[in-house]
Formats: structure tokens, C-alpha cells, sequence
């Protein structure tokens, strides 16, 4: 920005100093024109001296005249006319100058504008993609957390399974042992009272 606005008091700088010139110029020109009207009118003087009659000379002098002025009126149109296309010539290139300038304004702050979007959705970009990595981390460690809940669950179950089936077998090997003991108990008595019927038997027959 800085480099446009020098570059634009630059050009004001030139537009002054064209005008300047051009208006300096305008000026000698009349002053030319001037002494040239001058120096004229003292030729005609000096023509006076001659031997022409009074009436002769005095109107050849106001033809004379009247001939240098409009010559002088021509000749400051012409530098009149010439002045204003150098004007015009000078603000027409600094109008074109100027618009380079503007353009290269706009240029500029179109490119800072794209450039701050580009680094503006850069950012929401790159906030998104974080945002993205985060949640799938997230997911991760929710996923990995109930697949350990899931994993003890199951070992928990397993062990619950396992001691279940052993209380089983425990109660069924004691409820075994029971019926073993109480068949054996019930057979030894058996025997008892087979042998005191023998015993018996035997000393009534001895009798």
C-alpha cells in the first residue's frame, strides 16, 4: 500500500510540474509575441523618417497593425490551443496512470482478501481435521473401553461358570459319598442281623 500512494504523490507531482511547464511556456510564447509587436512598431517608427506623406504612412502604419494583431491573436489561439491538448494530453495520461494505480489497488486487495480467505479456511480446514482426528480417538478408546468390559464380563462369567461347575461336582461327590456311606451303613447292618440270626439260629440248635 505504501508503494501505490508514493506512486500515486508521484504522479500528482508530475501532473503540477506538466501544468507548470505548460503555463510557463503560454507565457514566454505572449512574451515572444509581444516583443515581436515591439519591435514592429519601431521598424515603423524608424519608417516614419522616410519620405512617404503623414496620411500614406499613418494608415500603412494602422494596416501594419492591424495585421501584426491579428497575427498576435492567431498566434495566441494557436499557443492557447496548443496549452489546452498539452493539458488535455497530460490529464488524460495521468487519468490512465491513475487507473493503473486504482487497478493495481484492487489487485492488491483482491489478493490480500483471497489470501486471508485462503488462510481463513486453511484454519477451518485444519480445525476440522482435528476435530475429526479427535472424535475418532474418542471412538477408539470408548470401542477399545468396551471391548475390555466386554473381555471381563466374559472372563467373569467364565469364572462364575467354573466355580458353579465345581460347587456341582463338590455336591454331587458329597451326595455320593453320603449314599455310599449310607448304602454301607445299611449293609453292614445287614450283615449284623444275618449274624445275630446265625448266632441265634446255632445256640437253639445246641440246645
Amino acid at each position: 500500500m505504501a508503494e501505490v500512494l508514493a506512486k500515486k504523490e508521484e504522479l500528482a507531482d508530475r501532473l503540477e510540474k506538466a501544468n507548470e511547464e505548460a503555463i510557463a511556456s503560454a507565457i514566454a510564447e505572449e512574451e515572444q509575441l509581444t516583443r515581436e509587436i515591439q519591435a514592429e512598431n519601431n521598424d515603423l517608427e524608424t519608417d516614419n523618417e522616410s519620405d512617404f506623406t503623414e496620411k500614406d504612412v499613418r494608415k500603412w502604419k494602422e494596416q501594419l497593425l492591424d495585421q501584426r494583431r491579428k497575427m498576435m491573436e492567431e498566434k495566441l489561439l494557436h499557443a492557447e490551443f496548443k496549452r489546452e491538448l498539452q493539458l488535455q494530453a497530460i490529464v488524460k495520461k495521468a487519468q490512465e496512470e491513475e487507473a493503473k494505480v486504482e487497478k493495481g489497488i484492487l489487485e492488491k486487495f483482491k489478493q490480500c482478501v483471497t489470501s486471508r480467505i485462503y488462510q481463513e479456511r486453511k484454519r477451518v480446514l485444519e480445525a476440522e481435521r482435528q476435530a475429526r482426528v479427535e472424535e475418532l480417538l474418542t471412538r477408539r478408546k470408548e470401542q477399545e473401553a468396551r471391548i475390555e468390559q466386554q473381555r471381563q464380563e466374559k472372563e467373569k462369567a467364565r469364572e462364575d461358570a467354573a466355580r458353579e461347575r465345581a460347587r456341582d461336582r463338590e455336591e454331587r461327590l458329597a451326595a455320593l459319598s453320603a449314599a455310599q456311606q449310607e448304602a454301607m451303613e445299611e449293609l453292614q447292618k445287614k450283615i449284623q442281623m444275618k449274624v445275630s440270626v446265625y448266632h441265634t439260629t446255632l445256640l437253639l440248635s445246641q440246645t
